[in-house]
C-alpha cells in the first residue's frame, strides 16, 4: 500500500510519469531507495551486477489485492539501473494478475 493509503496510479503512463518525478535519472542510489521506500515499495531483486560492482539493476515492487468480483492482484514494479552510485535508467510497469 502506498504512503497514507494512496496507491500509485493504475494507468501505466501516469505511473511512469510519477516514478520519473520520484526518481529522476541522476538520483543517487540512496535517495532513489528512500523515495521508493517512502511510498511503500520494497526491493524485490538485485537483478545484475558487473565484475567491478559499479552497475546494478534493482527491482522494487508494491501490490494491492481486490477481492470483488474475484481476486485480483495489482502490481507496480520499478526497475533502476545504477552506475557509479547514480540512477542511469528508470523503468516502471503496472498490471493485474489473477484468474
Amino acid at each position: 500500500m502506498g504512503l497514507g493509503g494512496c496507491h500509485p496510479s493504475t494507468n501505466v503512463d501516469v505511473f511512469r510519469a510519477q516514478v520519473r518525478t520520484w526518481v529522476p535519472v541522476g538520483t543517487s542510489v540512496e535517495a532513489a531507495e528512500a523515495a521508493l521506500e517512502a511510498r511503500s515499495f520494497t526491493r524485490t531483486a538485485m537483478v545484475w551486477e558487473d565484475a567491478q560492482g559499479t552497475m546494478v539493476d534493482l527491482a522494487y515492487g508494491q501490490s494491492a489485492i481486490t477481492l470483488w468480483p474475484f481476486p485480483l492482484l495489482r502490481m507496480w514494479t520499478v526497475y533502476l539501473r545504477i552506475e557509479n552510485g547514480q540512477t542511469t535508467s528508470v523503468r516502471a510497469h503496472t498490471g493485474l494478475v489473477g484468474p
